[in-house]
């Protein structure tokens, strides 16, 4: 199991009893990587003739079980003979993320995604997938209802994730595959890349080697997380069930201020680290990135999946990050 929670054990056996096949692209990054990783942790070697990984370049990933899968380049996935014949879901993880938006020109980050949008489709339509899972983000309301004080770069992402939903949508509907696609919002636990990026892990990270939290906005800041695990299980069981929801919001977790994040996070580890954020600013409205987690909390219970508590996902993805460490040392 690694460094998932206890598996959901229905879906288990749904998977290791199936004779689907699982695509996903996007292998190298946080989602994508750990939707290789929860496959092969299931399905052991099996996962060899059923998981097949496509990113950016060919290359090898050693799961933490122990098989190695290899990585195909997207670009060249349709020179392969994956054809239809056998039920295959595509996990589409891929996309250039918000951290990318500032380093190039807008019009090369639109040409980039688009690539990927028309390579991921190319891929779809070849090896006839009969279920299609496409990682939305929260970032498409940053488009459709800008919050106040974000940033430009913000609304691009937002708008190319929304692109994405609509054309997606369209591909399964052409081939008659069961669709859905999570707007995720705060994500904590195990795969996680580039943690410097984002509030919880690079909070324990700080807190892990002592330094300050540093918090600049001056703003109450409320957010919700939900572990990657959760999103990964709950999208395999609708796609195993045959349902088709569409767009939902991947969210529901217990809503937290950063600054209490910060706090949990340290009395958690038991860190010396300290907060430090400027005085808040009574007159600025609150910066909410939470979700409508209704749908959500259905699917779980019908799956019989626990809600994390915000605590245990500290400790989820402190096991996982502190492990990284020890590795990298």
């Amino acid at each position: 199991m690694g460094p998932f929670f206890p598996f959901n054990s229905a879906l288990v056996e749904q998977l290791r009893s199936s004779e689907t096949r699982y695509f996903i692209v996007g292998a190298g990054g946080w989602i994508g990587r750990a939707c290789a990783e929860y496959l092969a942790s299931v399905l052991g070697e099996a996962a060899l003739e059923r998981v097949f990984l496509f990113g950016s370049s060919a290359r090898t990933l050693c799961t933490n079980t122990g098989v190695r899968l290899p990585v195909l380049e997207l670009g060249h996935a349709t020179d392969m003979h994956l054809l239809p014949g056998r039920p295959t879901v595509v996990l589409h993880c891929a996309f250039l993320t918000m951290d990318k938006v500032g380093g190039m020109s807008a019009e090369d980050y639109v040409a980039r995604n688009l690539k990927i949008r028309r390579q991921t489709a190319d891929l779809m339509k070849m090896c006839g997938a009969t279920g299609v899972a496409v990682l939305s983000s929260g970032a498409v309301y940053d488009f459709l209802s800008p919050r106040p004080g974000r940033p430009a770069d913000a609304n691009l992402y937002g708008r190319l994730k929304f692109e994405d939903e609509c054309y997606f949508a369209g591909i399964a509907d052409a081939l008659g595959a069961n669709y859905l696609c999570p707007r995720v919002f705060n994500l904590s636990g195990p795969y996680i890349n580039k943690p410097e990026t984002y509030a919880l892990a690079s909070f324990i990270l700080d807190a892990l080697q002592g330094r300050a939290i540093n918090i600049r906005a001056n703003r109450p800041v409320m957010r919700a997380y939900m572990p990657v695990q959760t999103l990964i299980e709950t999208s395999l069981s609708l796609l195993a069930a045959g349902r088709s929801p569409g767009v939902f919001d991947y969210a529901g977790g217990a809503e937290i201020e950063v600054g209490a994040l910060a706090q949990l996070v340290i009395d958690v580890i038991g860190s010396s680290a300290r907060i430090e954020r400027p005085e808040l600013d009574a007159t600025l409205a609150t910066d909410r990135y939470i979700g409508n987690g209704d749908f959500l909390a259905a699917v779980m219970g019908e799956c019989g999946m626990v809600m994390r508590d915000v605590r245990d996902q500290v400790l989820d993805t402190t096991a996982y990050l502190r492990a990284q460490e020890g590795t990298a040392a």
